[in-house]
């Protein structure tokens, strides 16, 4: 399905929606040839509002100081989504950013109006055929640390991922269909999009993946100090702050992320931790061949960059940035 076919799915869905649940009415105009913006008009009881609007199929957290911007440019702004989970509901209200989904739930509040409507079952389900699961991210993981595997056969691609002939047909197919790679005359393929490919495998792995990675939350003991820890390198790995600490030395961090093939037990009598389920260590199951790295200390860049973006800090977000132009 094209994105503009899907927009525009998801647009009348919301609108017809909408509709039914508070007896407004509505009218939008879209915008032509990438001037203005899309304009909403609803129509209610004596009264009528202007938004400015977008279309998305879904809505992660960490697009929201994107549209935290937006509402400050056009106060009001109006979000219209296929999808969105309840937590980032709440945080789009905390916010005063303006949504209906594709099921008609809807805040909206302005000078002179304020709707809520929740717990309406969206009627929008994105296509996201094989794209974007457990197995599909790893894979994905792999082919952005080494991309020379696209032009491998799926035996190879296998044999260097531990993924599954199926899953790797399957999540190649598809990364084609949604034209994030292209097929070679001498066999094979190569990113066409990579970086608009990587904005959304982020969202989906914080979203997916890396929770049931879980391992447990920790603290150290008081008199540890991190730094100085004795990590098995072989087996764990410093992710998120601490990683981005070892690899600029100018920061102080707040929350720390290891990723580790060590047991529970293993990383308590090791690290000299305690199992605390509010603890601001977070350690998680490895998914990749460590064996490869050559920084003994960090996981590979591409995670450390997730692991900043997905933690919606601010500061983390600036160094996520420095990150990623250097493996640019």
């Amino acid at each position: 399905m094209r994105k503009s076919n899907q927009s525009n799915r998801i647009l009348q869905l919301a609108m017809t929606h909408f509709e039914e649940a508070t007896s407004w009415q509505t009218v939008w105009k879209t915008a032509q040839n990438g001037k203005d913006h899309n304009q909403m008009i609803l129509t209610g009881p004596q009264q009528k509002i202007d938004l400015a609007f977008e279309v998305r199929s879904s809505i992660q957290e960490t697009q929201l100081d994107k549209l935290s911007q937006k509402t400050q440019q056009h106060p009001n702004f109006l979000i219209i989504a296929g999808r969105i989970s309840q937590p980032v509901k709440e945080k789009l209200k905390s916010q005063h950013i303006n949504y209906i989904d594709s099921g008609g739930n809807a805040y909206i509040e302005t000078d002179s109006v304020f709707l809520l409507i929740d717990g309406k079952k969206s009627g929008f389900s994105p296509r996201k055929k094989h794209l974007f699961t457990n197995a599909s991210i790893q894979l994905i993981f792999h082919l952005f640390q080494q991309p020379e595997l696209l032009q491998q056969t799926y035996r190879q691609i296998a044999e260097a991922t531990g993924g599954s002939l199926d899953n790797i047909s399957k999540t190649l197919r598809t990364l084609r269909d949604y034209k994030y790679i292209q097929a070679l005359e001498s066999g094979g393929f190569v990113f066409t999009n990579k970086k608009s490919l990587l904005e959304r495998w982020i969202p989906e792995f914080g979203e997916r993946l890396k929770p049931s990675l879980l391992i447990g939350r920790f603290s150290f003991l008081p008199d540890v100090n991190w730094k100085f820890l004795q990590i098995d390198t072989s087996l764990t790995r410093w992710g998120g702050e601490p990683a981005a600490e070892k690899l600029f030395s100018n920061i102080q961090p707040a929350v720390f992320t290891l990723y580790s093939q060590e047991s529970h037990q293993d990383l308590v009598r090791n690290y000299r931790l305690i199992p605390d389920p509010e603890g601001n260590i977070h350690v998680y199951q490895t998914f990749w061949d460590m064996t490869k790295e050559t920084n003994k200390e960090t996981v590979p860049k591409l995670l450390v960059y997730a692991d900043l973006l997905l933690s919606n800090n601010k500061r983390n977000h600036t160094l996520a940035q420095q990150i990623f132009y250097e493996r640019e």
